[in-house]
Order: C-alpha cells, then sequence, then structure tokens
C-alpha cells in the first residue's frame, strides 16, 4: 500500500477507503458465502479458505490503491460532497470488487494451491509491504493515520488461527467436545469462548444455553477438551446437546463451529439416599436377659455410596460397624446382642444412626418393655385358694394370659399401666406353679408359695379411774392400743399411721408403727364441772374412743367406751360424818 503524501490528501483517502471499505466487506460476506460452499468439496478446506480470505484481503487493497490515484481521490470526494458520488463510486468500486476478488479466487481454488505455498506467498508479500512501508514512513502523523485507518477498513487483525471440533461424545457421567487449532494455523494470539446448547427435542441450535466456557489460547495443533456434567443440567440429563465454539476476531467465514449432536436417553439423576431398620428380637425383657438387634442397611438413591457406617451408642460410644461401599440398591445386614445390666431403666430406647461420605445419613430406634413380673403371695386360706401379684411396670395396660400348669385353670386378665394387679387360683395337688404370658410369650412363671397370710388386728381399750363422781372431782383416763395381727411367716410387718381419736374429751394422738404384739398407752384427764356436768345424761356419762391404723395396705379400726357416774347430791351423809345429827357426841 502506497504512503499518503500529505495530510489533506491523506484525509481525503483515508474517507474514500471508509466508504469503499463498507461495500468491499459487503462483497466480502456474499463471496465468502458462495467460497464455504466451494471449500466443502475440498479436503484442504481451512488452509484453501484462509489463503483465499488472505489473496482477497491483499488483493482488494491493492486494488482499491492502483485504482483510486490522487487526483481521482480529490475528485471523486469533490463529486460526493456535491453530488453524493461516494455512494455511486463505492457501489461501482463494491461490484468490481467483488467480481475480480471472486474470479481470482476461482482461479487458486481450481488451481489447489497447498497450504505451504500460500502461506509462503503471503508472507512475502507482507514482508514486502511492512520494508516499503519502513522506507516510506517519514511522517509519523501519516503513520498514525495508516495504523487506524487499516484496522477501521478491513476489522480486526486475524491471528490466522483456524479451530474445529475433532470428536464428541459423553454418558451419563460427562458429555465433551475436542476443540483443535490445526497444524496448518498460526498460534491462537487469546482465548475464545465456548457455549453448550440443549434441547428435550429437534435442533440444539434453537434450544437454550446451559454452560460456558474458555478455550485456551492454542498453539497450533494443539486441542482442547470440553466437557459438562450432565447432571448438572437443571432441565434433567435427558436430551440433545450440542458444543459451539467461536474462532478468534478477523477470522474469515461465519467466525463460529458446531461439534456434532450428543444424545442422552436413559440418564437418571443421581441423588444420594441410605436407609437403616432396626429390630430387636423381645418385645418385652428384663434385667439379665440377652437380646439381639439386627440391622439392615439399604442404597435407596440412584448413585453408588461410599464410607457407610452405622454407630449405636447402645452398645458403646466407641462402637461402629463398618460397611464401606454400597452400591444402588445394594442392602446389608449384620447383628449384635446385648445384656441386659441389672440397673437398666425401662422401657429400653436406642437409636442406630448409618452415615455415608455423599452427606446423606438415617437413623432407626427400636424399644423393649418390661416384661410383667409375677409374685406368689400368702393366702388367706392356702388350702382353698392361692394368690397373686401380676406388677406391670409400663405406661400402658397389658394384656396377659395366665396358666396353672398341669391343670385347666386359664385365663385372660389385664395389668393395669403402672400398677399391681392381684388374683387367685384354686389350689390343687403339688407345687401351684402359675406362668404368665404376653402374646405367646412368656413373662414369668412361679411356684406358689402356700403361706397362710397374716391376719391383721388393731384394738384400743379405754378405762376411768373413777366410776362415780361429783362436781369438782378429776377423772383420769387411759388408753392402750395395741398390735394383734396374727403374723404366721417372717418378716412380720407392722403396723403404721395409727390415730386415736376421742372427740368428746377433744383428745387424739398418733404413731408412726406398731410392731408386732407391741402397745401404746396414753392419758387425759377430765375435771368434772357444772358447765360440763350437762354431759351426763340420767346421770351417767359415756364416751368413746377411735383407733385407725394400717397393716400394708389394709385399713384397721377399733374403738372402746368408758362410763362415769354421777353422784346425786341429796343423798344422806355417811353416818360417821362428825355433822351428822345423830352423833351422840
Amino acid at each position: 500500500m502506497k504512503r499518503l503524501r500529505n495530510k489533506p490528501l491523506a484525509f481525503l483517502i483515508i474517507f474514500t477507503l471508509l466508504v469503499l471499505g463498507t461495500f468491499s466487506s459487503m462483497a466480502t460476506i456474499s463471496y465468502g458465502e458462495d467460497q464455504q460452499t466451494q471449500l466443502q468439496q475440498i479436503d484442504e478446506e481451512e488452509a484453501i479458505e484462509e489463503v483465499a480470505e488472505e489473496v482477497t484481503e491483499e488483493e482488494a487493497i491493492e486494488e482499491v490503491t492502483e485504482e483510486v490515484t490522487e487526483e481521482e481521490a480529490i475528485e471523486e470526494v469533490t463529486e460526493e460532497v456535491a453530488e453524493e458520488v461516494a455512494e455511486e463510486v463505492a457501489e461501482e468500486v463494491a461490484e468490481e470488487v467483488a467480481e475480480e476478488v471472486a474470479e481470482e479466487v476461482a482461479e487458486e481454488v481450481t488451481e489447489e494451491v497447498t497450504e505451504e505455498e500460500a502461506v509462503e506467498e503471503v508472507t512475502e508479500e507482507v514482508t514486502e509491504e511492512m520494508l516499503e512501508n519502513e522506507e516510506l514512513n517519514h511522517n509519523p502523523e501519516e503513520a498514525l493515520v495508516e495504523e487506524l485507518m487499516i484496522p477501521l477498513v478491513f476489522g480486526p487483525v486475524w491471528d490466522k488461527s483456524s479451530l474445529s471440533f475433532t470428536g464428541q461424545g459423553g454418558n451419563c457421567d460427562e458429555i465433551w467436545a475436542t476443540v483443535k487449532n490445526g497444524h496448518s494455523s498460526k498460534n491462537m494470539q487469546g482465548t475464545s469462548t465456548w457455549e453448550l446448547y440443549w434441547t428435550a427435542s429437534g435442533n440444539p441450535k434453537n434450544g437454550v444455553i446451559i454452560a460456558t466456557g474458555t478455550i485456551d489460547a492454542l498453539a497450533s495443533g494443539k486441542s482442547q477438551k470440553l466437557t459438562y456434567n450432565p447432571m448438572d443440567n437443571p432441565n434433567g440429563p435427558n436430551g440433545i446437546y450440542m458444543f459451539k465454539a467461536y474462532q478468534r476476531p478477523g477470522h474469515p467465514g461465519t467466525g463460529v463451529l458446531w461439534s456434532n449432536e450428543i444424545k442422552l436417553t436413559k440418564c437418571v439423576v443421581k441423588i444420594p439416599a441410605i436407609q437403616i431398620e432396626k429390630i430387636v428380637d423381645a418385645e418385652y425383657a428384663k434385667p439379665n436377659e440377652t437380646i439381639a438387634y439386627s440391622f439392615t442397611v439399604t442404597n435407596t438413591g440412584t448413585m453408588n455410596l461410599t464410607g457407610v457406617v452405622v454407630k449405636d451408642p447402645m452398645f458403646g460410644e466407641e462402637w461402629s460397624y463398618n460397611i464401606g461401599n454400597l452400591n444402588i440398591g445394594q442392602s446389608v445386614a449384620f447383628s449384635q446382642v446385648y445384656t441386659i445390666p441389672e440397673e437398666a431403666e425401662f422401657p429400653l430406647v436406642n437409636t442406630a444412626k448409618v452415615t455415608a461420605t455423599q452427606e446423606v445419613w438415617d437413623e432407626d430406634s427400636a424399644t423393649v418393655f418390661r416384661k410383667l413380673l409375677l409374685t406368689s403371695m400368702c393366702s388367706d386360706d392356702p388350702d382353698e385358694t392361692r394368690k397373686w401379684r401380676v406388677r406391670n411396670m409400663n405406661d400402658f395396660d397389658v394384656e396377659f394370659v395366665y396358666e396353672l400348669v398341669g391343670t385347666a385353670q386359664v385365663g385372660i386378665l389385664i395389668a393395669p399401666a403402672n400398677s399391681d394387679f392381684f388374683f387367685e387360683t384354686l389350689t390343687v395337688a403339688g407345687p401351684n406353679t402359675l406362668k404368665i404370658l404376653v402374646d405367646g410369650i412368656q413373662h414369668d412363671v412361679k411356684a406358689s408359695s402356700g403361706q397362710q397370710c397374716a391376719v391383721p388386728g388393731i384394738t384400743v381399750e379405754k378405762s376411768a379411774d373413777m366410776e362415780e363422781v361429783k362436781i369438782g372431782d378429776v377423772v383420769t383416763y387411759t388408753f392402750v392400743v395395741t398390735n394383734t395381727t396374727q403374723y404366721f411367716y417372717e418378716p412380720k410387718e407392722p403396723l403404721k399411721n395409727i390415730t386415736i381419736i376421742d372427740e368428746v374429751l377433744g383428745w387424739s394422738n398418733t404413731i408412726e408403727t406398731l410392731a408386732a404384739d407391741g402397745f401404746e398407752t396414753f392419758t387425759t384427764t377430765l375435771e368434772i364441772t357444772d358447765e360440763n356436768s350437762h354431759l351426763f345424761i340420767e346421770g351417767m356419762f359415756t364416751n368413746t374412743v377411735k383407733v385407725v391404723g394400717y397393716y400394708k395396705d389394709k385399713e384397721l379400726t377399733d374403738s372402746d367406751q368408758a362410763v362415769i357416774t354421777l353422784a346425786d347430791p341429796g343423798d344422806p351423809g355417811d353416818p360417821g360424818d362428825p355433822g351428822d345429827p345423830g352423833d351422840p357426841g
């Protein structure tokens, strides 16, 4: 390209070339579409396309430079200002350039110029042009105008790289495509971008963009693998995918390239999930019994799991069962025994927890209730009946079956929650052994003791130290409380919580415990006055004392009375009384 000789001329040429460049670019685009169709039939598509476009650009510049002399440019610009000649000149030049370029490129394609020869030819032309420019570049302002003019007229400078897709494929775990910078291309002078299109059906180019990325600045002949995990697709993994890549700026042609379609149809979204089931072989148990727990761990998700571990604090804080890997749908079962300690509190509730590396977990609990406890009690008449106690320490009623071994005595009863339940069976010859069952499982078995129950009893005795009284006398009352229980076996249970009350006298007292055959004595007094003489009815005062006590849970009562009489004040005095009129003295 020839140097501009002065500033006015330079600006005129810039203006003209801007106009011509616009139509030249339109011609080049029109030509590019025809050229692309031709080049698809030739094996060395990229090399020929690159050479053809380079020849097009260089020769278009040469044609414009040769045709537009300094004088013609001045004349054309003048006419354009006056008669809008610029538009007509631009159209004519664009048509001429397009025809000449098309003819020259067609000749080059026909002659099948090799990539090496074309690159060498272009290199020589560029070198010669650079040397010519260097020699002519005496004015820095003209050089700056020329540097700004070239990209404005012809667009970004292409780095001579050319990308292509060399393969694509994928599965439910990954889809991919390989993009390559051709061996005959130059190194990329910067990065480019790629996009991934998806559609449920039809052409992915009409679908949505679900991912983007960067293509590295690849050296000549180097490749890069573009990847995507279809499980990250918010629309679901199944569908049709297609990668789209962008050429470097200035690349001739459309500037984009597409991979082939990648179709996925049977992918399942990978969701980790796990389940543990824990059961115990006994619903009821008691201390010192050994029970067995069974565990079943299942992968219920749609992906394999790793690092699967079960923990259960019942067997110790450090106890664990390591399963490891667990594939989709796979189950692992195991068991663990446990002896219930004497001090165990019921119900026994413990929880097992399973975890996996994939941050999923599950837990399950098992509960063991306390067995019913059977006790042989003493009987009021062991020769006739035997008495039994069933203790239910659970928070719910329990239905049970009793069987007197070796007899037809069978029945169904209900033990109330947190209570003792008593019942009797008829006495038979032999040990009178009884067993109780819940849901067919034996809870307890005992032989009757045959003991005679104690016959609890309590008495109170009340007495007065005077039988006849007169106004002014003081009467002393005595109370004796006695434990009269008949004991037939040890231990001898004392009487408890005893209360003695004489309501008329307004007196009472208590005894906390009264041992077998034990007694307690109490006293109180009453002065006979005119004020309380009304207590005497027909000359007699009768009052009652009452005692209440307990043998175990059985209430015992007794009472007693004392009677005193009030002397008649009109009775004659004692004959020996000195005041008696009959006294001879």
